[in-house]
């Protein structure tokens, strides 16, 4: 062993040590210094989840620091125009990919927001908001959204999105569906911020309980 290697293994020990000990405190009650609690605590890292490749908004988990998303015109499932900014501004979004006349893994994600609606207590729901945006804007209009959502006894807070055509190649690139078949597109759920900030993403469908918790961490960190 090389000598500058020994004061690393000896913290690696002590670490390892006192993870052991912080094990067994709730049966001993015995409290630790914050400072050292502190120590143990895992460091996330600056980089996890922001590279951004070929234009596109790579990785899962937390964002640092979060992401400002790009802005295109987007149509929801009541006929209203608005740029997706102004929709996404004041709120703390979820955002998901589909559309209509998906049979396979469309009915899993509304389902999973279904369910969330009713996890996000009552005092926050006017904060939150669910955005269900299609892939394939040339055939889900308006009144293909409105009936899909209809499926899943949608609260106010829960919203379906057809992106202007121009914008596809950037609604892609932003929920990383790489694929231009729609059948293979990928199930991943973005929290966005108030500001419109990307926050976090999800791996492949993501359950509900999972995303409130995420919503419900953005509350305390307020």
């Amino acid at each position: 062993m090389m000598p500058q290697d020994q004061p690393q293994n000896q913290r690696q020990r002590q670490r390892r040590d006192m993870l052991r000990l912080m094990s067994a405190l709730p049966l001993l009650s015995i409290p630790l210094p914050l400072s050292l609690s502190l120590s143990l605590l895992p460091v996330a890292s600056a980089s996890a989840g922001t590279a951004v490749v070929d234009g596109t908004l790579g990785g899962h988990g937390y964002f640092y620091p979060p992401v400002l998303l790009p802005d295109f015109g987007v149509t929801d499932h009541t006929g209203k125009h608005a740029s997706f900014r102004q929709i996404l501004h004041g709120h703390i979004s979820l955002v998901q990919l589909i559309f209509t006349s998906c049979s396979n893994v469309c009915p899993i994600q509304g389902a999973t927001f279904s369910q969330l609606q009713e996890l996000i207590p009552a005092a926050h729901r006017s904060k939150v908001q669910l955005l269900s945006i299609t892939i394939d804007p040339l055939n889900d209009n308006p009144e293909a959204l409105a009936a899909w959502l209809k499926q899943f006894n949608p609260q106010p807070m829960w919203k379906a999105l057809r992106p202007d055509i121009k914008a596809i190649d950037t609604v892609r690139q932003l929920l990383n569906q790489n694929k231009t078949d729609v059948n293979s597109h990928l199930s991943e759920v973005l929290l966005v911020d108030a500001s419109s900030k990307l926050v976090w993403r999800s791996s492949e469908l993501p359950s509900s309980e999972a995303l409130a918790d995420k919503v419900l961490a953005l509350f305390v960190k307020r």
